[in-house]
């Protein structure tokens, strides 16, 4: 059955035998023809000797070349504008080569007595890479690789995740010198990598993790290459120490080092850290809602986990005890093996005290229900990866990756309900995650790849919740709750690419294993076995005729979904479709069509109660239905690297049939959701648009953001029938930055966040949050610099009587040709003790206050080497 299979995908590509080929197009940086323009072929760049050459007219050439060659360099001349080159090596026979060149105009920097102020051309660009002289994007204060980053054109750090986009696009890693180092959790490098030793910034677009696949697979993936320094690349590394006294009295310390070790044949990168000052050096979250960026790819392999374990600080707030541990390393052992070992551990200890307050209107009904918390937050992480990668021939590359870890939490709270009842509350989960990838690439011809890939993963998450009633005698709630996910599968694809036509066919199966035990002490039991298993069929091309690119797929799926004696059988096709226009290589117009079916989500297959928290009880009527989801984007971007334009605008719309609605009965001590399936339609419309451009003229950067989503959902509250309810959010944030020659520079953001619901026949509810931020950036000399920071925050634009003032400062002395440097801060100067945060829904509007970390002076010495 295999052979056959395999042949009929080897029937899927074909090669031509042409000899070498060149071919490409001419034209400028808006996209327009060049009429005439010589294209030269040389064997050295530093030659003066022409091998070949031929003259490209209206815009495009085409030749065979007369000889064969290991190397070539392109170059591409034209009146008027700046030669362009390209380096081929390692040409191959019998193939053609493409390339599309975007010459620049010649600029006159002076003309008789007219001075003509010319945009600073600070990298260049090669192919599908951009490349970024590292030195001329550094600001007054940026340390670390992070803070450079968000100096360069084309490219966005999110600051609380640290999620990096190019181009609008969430880079895969980033590299050194080529080699990745850290995957996926790649802010290790840029949070804490110093820029003293990057020489250039590289931005890669069409990347490919796997070289064999590079211009045979359709890739929208972009990766960062750091370029090190010569003399820069053996040891270098950085060791911080501060200390200082918050208002309350606690002495507070920071202990970090980094050491960066770089040889011909070994790469390494360690972290160590300790701080109680509310600062994480891991790319991990503990403290927040957010998946790192790691999770977020695989969080289909995680167990669910219904206790309610995290707890939700920000930066401000964040009262941790934390050690952090890294050793990222990499051999080359030899031509054929590579082996890669990251190592993590982290122990923290975060103390956070909240209150919460619900004001509801059900109906004809007003109450009020609050809970004041204090909390004591306890996880622990120990982890390690292992990837090895064996080149079995030129032409093939054996690849296992593992990873396995054990996270521990500890969440212990003391909570007063509604200014009354007292209550002791221990959530202790215990999960153990291990995954195992093996990936077998073969690469047929110069234009087909076929690969064969398994995938292993089991992730085992018991929870264990004691809930006691302080002062009232045998009240005492012991809820247990555990998932355990196993994931196996198997893929075979094959990979091909005919003249600029690209495709990729694949099949497989997935088998999917979920059982899931509860209990708790006031009988309440679930014991279910969820399975879900997956043959599939899925079929990929991209057809492009001159501006024009087609984009079809499909996804063939048949699909058995098992719930304990309850059987579902699905055949499901989902197709997409994907147009794109490109105007110029800058800009370009994306529509986007798709259909799909899917499983709803695994946190609904039990049906008893389940207490997740002091107030909530959760039970299901499970369903094995699917849920279709149609959605439709037009989109369009202009990303100019020179000019340092970017401008990026989507509509959306999205409408699901069937889901999981709820059933809420609410009181002023207990809340209970009844999860029901129901064949009802949603619907989500959204408008975004982004623009940034830097102004020479007044050297100012400015941004603007502004996002509109208007959605319906539905659901049931105490005694009503189903309701609708509406949504309608708009958030704008504009964004001011200086770039003067001057010592004194700043940063400022303003951002309005507004929201609606309205039930049908029912009022609606409204809330308005405005929030600035401003750093005045001063050089006061050559080696002393000042930050100052203000953050002015309304929270409920109709309520000024809660308003919140967020000051730092800090002023930092390095001498001249020192390693050293000394730092001085003041954190929260007004000493704000607390925040809140407003959000509304159909029936509610709820209030989270939090408190913040007190004044605090610091001292800080850094020693870079």
């Amino acid at each position: 059955m295999l052979k056959k299979i395999a042949i009929l995908f080897l029937c899927f590509y074909s090669s031509s035998m042409l000899g070498q080929k060149i071919e490409g197009i001419v034209k400028d940086t808006e996209g327009i023809d060049i009429p005439f323009a010589t294209v030269s072929i040389k064997t050295d760049l530093d030659t003066k000797k022409i091998s070949e050459y031929v003259f490209a007219r209206k815009g495009k050439f085409s030749f065979q070349l007369k000889k064969e060659y290991s190397k070539i360099i392109i170059e591409v001349k034209a009146n008027k504008y700046i030669l362009a080159y390209e380096i081929l090596d390692n040409l191959e026979k019998d193939k053609t080569y493409s390339f599309d060149f975007y010459l620049q105009k010649e600029e006159v920097n002076e003309l008789e007595e007219i001075t003509i102020k010319a945009n600073k051309r600070f990298f260049e660009e090669k192919g599908d890479t951009a490349v970024f002289d590292a030195s001329k994007y550094v600001k007054e204060g940026d340390k670390k690789v992070q803070d450079l980053l968000k100096n360069i054109p084309g490219i966005d750090v999110n600051e609380k995740t640290g999620r990096i986009k190019y181009k609008g696009k969430s880079i895969e890693t980033i590299m050194l010198d080529g080699d990745d180092l850290f995957g996926s959790n790649y802010t290790l490098g840029s949070k804490n990598i110093n820029i003293g030793i990057v020489e250039k910034i590289e931005a890669i677009e069409n990347y490919s993790e796997n070289h064999l696949l590079k211009g045979i697979e359709h890739s929208e993936k972009v990766a960062i290459n750091l370029k090190l320094k010569e003399g820069k690349i053996d040891l270098s590394g950085s060791a911080d120490f501060g200390g200082g006294i918050d208002a309350d009295g606690k002495i507070l310390k920071n202990v970090y080092a980094t050491v960066l070790g770089i040889a011909k044949k070994h790469k390494s990168f360690g972290v160590l850290s300790y701080n109680n000052m509310g600062i994480n050096h891991s790319p991990f979250d503990f403290s927040s809602s957010n998946f790192n960026i790691e999770a977020s790819k695989e969080n289909e392999l995680y167990a669910p986990k219904l206790l309610s374990d995290r707890i939700l600080v920000d930066d401000r707030s964040n009262n941790n005890d934390m050690y952090f541990g890294n050793i990222s390393s990499l051999w080359k052992l030899n031509s054929k093996w590579n082996i890669k070992l990251n190592l993590y551990y982290i122990k923290d200890k975060i103390r956070a005290n909240s209150f919460s307050k619900m004001e509801n209107q059900i109906e004809e009904t007003y109450f009020v229900t609050s809970d004041a918390v204090s909390e004591i937050n306890k996880p622990t992480l120990y982890r390690s990866d292992l990837e090895m990668k064996y080149h079995t021939s030129s032409s093939s590359l054996l690849e296992y990756k593992g990873k396995i870890f054990q996270k521990n939490r500890d969440a212990l709270r003391t909570i007063v309900t509604n200014s009354s009842t007292n209550y002791h509350s221990n959530i202790n989960t215990e999960e153990i995650f291990f995954k195992q990838n093996l990936i077998y690439t073969q690469k047929l011809s110069n234009s087909s790849v076929l690969q064969f890939i398994a995938n292993y993963s089991k992730d085992n998450a018991p929870q264990e919740m004691k809930l006691e009633e302080i002062n009232l005698f045998e009240s005492y709630l012991n809820q247990k709750s555990n998932f355990e996910k196993e994931v196996v599968s198997i893929d075979m694809k094959l990979f091909g690419k005919i003249n600029k036509t690209k495709y990729s066919l694949n099949v497989g199966y997935k088998n999917l294993e979920l059982p899931f035990i509860s209990s708790n002490n006031e009988f309440d039991y679930n014991n279910d076995l969820y399975f879900q298993k997956i043959i599939y069929q899925n079929g990929f091309i991209k057809y492009s005729y001159k501006s024009w690119s087609f984009i079809p797929s499909y996804k063939l799926n048949i699909l058995q979904q098992k719930l304990n004696d309850s059987v579902e059988n699905n055949w499901i096709l989902n197709p997409s479709l994907t147009i794109q226009y490109h105007f110029t290589k800058n800009s370009k117009l994306i529509g986007n069509i798709n259909e799909n079916k899917r499983p709803i989500s695994e946190d609904y297959i039990y049906r008893n109660s389940v207490i997740t928290n002091n107030r909530n009880e959760i039970r299901n009527t499970p369903s094995l239905k699917l849920q279709r989801n149609r959605s439709a984007s037009l989109g369009y971007m202009y990303y100019n690297l020179l000019k340092n334009i970017k401008f990026n605008s989507r509509l959306s719309y999205r409408e699901s049939k069937g889901n999981f609605f709820s059933r809420y009965e609410i009181t002023p001590t207990e809340t209970w959701i009844q999860n029901f399936f129901l064949g009802e339609n949603t619907e989500e419309f959204g408008i975004n648009l982004f623009g940034e451009k830097l102004f020479y003229d007044i050297s100012l950067v400015i941004s603007l953001n502004s996002n509109y989503t208007k959605s319906n959902y539905k659901n049931i509250v105490n005694n009503s029938d189903l309701r609708l309810n509406i949504s309608d959010t708009f958030q704008n944030t504009v964004k001011i930055s200086s770039a003067y020659d001057f010592p004194i520079n700043f940063e400022t953001e303003f951002s309005h966040n507004y929201s609606k619901t309205k039930t049908e026949n029912g009022d609606r509810i409204i809330n308005e949050r405005f929030e600035n931020s401003t750093n005045l950036k001063i050089k006061i000399s050559e080696t002393i610099s000042s930050n100052f920071i203000t953050t002015y925050l309304l929270p409920n634009l109709n309520d000024t009587s809660h308003d919140y003032i967020f000051s730092d400062f800090n002023l930092n002395y390095r001498p001249k040709k020192s390693k050293l440097e000394l730092g001085v801060y003041l954190k929260n100067i007004l000493n704000e003790d607390k925040f809140r945060q407003i959000t509304v829904n159909d029936y509610s509007k709820s209030s989270y206050e939090l408190d913040l970390l007190p004044r605090r002076f610091i001292i800080g010495l850094s020693y870079t080497f």
